[in-house]
């Protein structure tokens, strides 16, 4: 997920409130991406549309990442997963969905093991083979949607979370003159 907001008025800016408040844009796109990437970890933690939480191992909660890109005039803030976490494979279709395919019957004997409690291995892939068979079948035709529920969330709190902290920017430098705003 990624976000932008266009704040009204900066041309306008002396140079030194400009770079003030290229920080203040900067410190609150830093602190949406804490919070972003917290709800994502909520979203993944609790249970969503009749499902359990998309919670097995760990790696899926512990995975989203958050980045402030700055980019000439533009601050670009990107919240998505964490590219060496083995969670990085399978997130994708945890969010969406999946078409019908045939997963490695081999990689669902672990989940099969932790989940669904089998009495021994033989039975564990008896159970990983049916489990990929209604993949197969039916794929995974909704998602977790775990970063699509936090952007909604988050979207609610950039006015604020920009103004807070472009102002607290610009009350440094003691210049009160900023009379812009955020579109």
């Amino acid at each position: 997920m990624s976000f932008s907001a266009h704040v009204a008025g900066l041309e306008e800016l002396s140079p030194e409130l400009m770079a003030a408040a290229r920080l203040g844009i900067h410190d609150g796109m830093e602190l949406l991406g804490v919070e972003g990437t917290r709800m994502v970890q909520d979203n993944i933690g609790s249970p969503y549309n009749g499902k359990p939480a998309a919670v097995d191992t760990g790696n899926l909660i512990n995975s989203p990442i958050s980045n402030v890109y700055e980019e000439q005039a533009v601050t670009r803030l990107v919240i998505g997963v964490n590219e060496a976490n083995p969670a990085n494979a399978y997130a994708g279709p945890v969010e969406t969905g999946s078409v019908p395919h045939m997963p490695p019957v081999e990689a669902l004997v672990p989940w099969v093991m932790r989940k669904l409690d089998p009495r021994d291995e033989k039975q564990a892939l008896s159970m990983a083979w049916g489990v990929a068979k209604a993949i197969k079948k039916r794929g995974q035709p909704q998602g977790v949607e775990m970063f699509e529920r936090a952007q909604v969330d988050l979207e609610r709190l950039t006015v604020p979370t920009l103004e807070r902290s472009i102002g607290a920017r610009l009350l440094a430098t003691g210049d009160l003159n900023y009379t812009g705003g955020l579109a």
